[in-house]
């Protein structure tokens, strides 16, 4: 369980917006067994700022549509109605993550370059190795808030949160053992318990919360594991995290990937860093 005080601070963050009513309204449908492109457009053209969004994406070099989708339907067929509803659901957490970014000296940018790559790669990895069994979407949002806690430790507990990268500089030691001798608790924890809050897929509460943890039995949460692995062996860390050891997941923790599989993975992910943080970029709004 969390940290009684810091839990208690991640639930008194009354300035913290509730999700908007647009990502309710998509969070409802991905619970569905189907969605249709019309539907997922409807919900989306509500909100001018997430669909202007997703249509630059769809535009982008990672998907090599470059100027030639012209409509949000056409990025649905693109993208998917998965990657669709993922990437508007994302969009709309951005925004309401990024409001403090003027507050203290965050590094959000290099933040969502990591976020965004290991949320791509999970993606990726529901489609390649996991059979089906988890939902690409979910998945993406996983990936992408895999280390939410990190950000609301800064901005919320940041004396204390600066002790503990401090601490890393000085020791041979990973960031949530760091975390949990520092403040009593880890950010996986924290994440876990604001993803609770804001009632998204109990999937994601638990993948972001065990994403550090050994052998676990949710086949998502191995998933995040070995994404957020390779994203930082492939170059993309997450500028709250200078520092630190960084052990190579166990054989459990390895499948349904093998280790020349994994190696596969962090050097595709080297391949491609312009592409990569151009979306995050424009997921931005930049």
């Amino acid at each position: 369980m969390v940290h009684c005080r810091f839990r208690e601070m991640i639930l008194s963050v009354e300035e913290l917006p509730s999700l908007p009513s647009v990502v309710q309204k998509l969070m409802s449908a991905l619970q569905k067994e189907e969605v249709t492109a019309q539907d997922l457009e409807h919900i989306v053209a509500t909100d001018p700022a997430i669909s202007s969004r997703i249509l630059k994406v769809a535009n982008s070099a990672f998907f090599g549509r470059s100027g030639r989708v012209k409509t949000l339907d056409q990025a649905i067929v693109l993208l998917g109605t998965k990657l669709v509803q993922a990437l508007a659901v994302s969009v709309s957490i951005l925004d309401i993550l990024h409001y403090r970014q003027k507050v203290l000296d965050l590094p959000l940018e290099t933040y969502w370059f990591h976020s965004f790559a290991v949320a791509w790669t999970v993606h990726r990895l529901t489609q390649t190795v996991s059979r089906g069994e988890e939902d690409p979407g979910v998945a993406f949002m996983a990936g992408l808030l895999h280390d939410l806690g990190k950000l609301l430790l800064w901005i919320y507990g940041y004396e204390e949160y600066r002790k503990v990268l401090t601490s890393l500089s000085t020791g041979d030691m990973e960031a949530v053992e760091a975390e949990r001798r520092v403040l009593g608790t880890d950010h996986a924890e924290v994440g876990g318990e604001l993803v609770r809050w804001w009632k998204l897929p109990k999937e994601i509460e638990v993948a972001v919360r065990d994403h550090h943890e050994e052998g676990s039995d949710l086949a998502l949460t191995r998933l995040v594991k070995l994404a957020d692995y390779a994203a930082h062996e492939a170059g993309y860390e997450d500028g709250l995290r200078s520092y630190g050891a960084r052990q190579p997941p166990r054989l459990r923790s390895l499948e349904p990937l093998s280790p020349q599989g994994l190696e596969t993975l962090i050097e595709g992910l080297r391949k491609q860093p312009g592409e990569i943080e151009e979306v995050a970029r424009l997921l931005l709004g930049k």
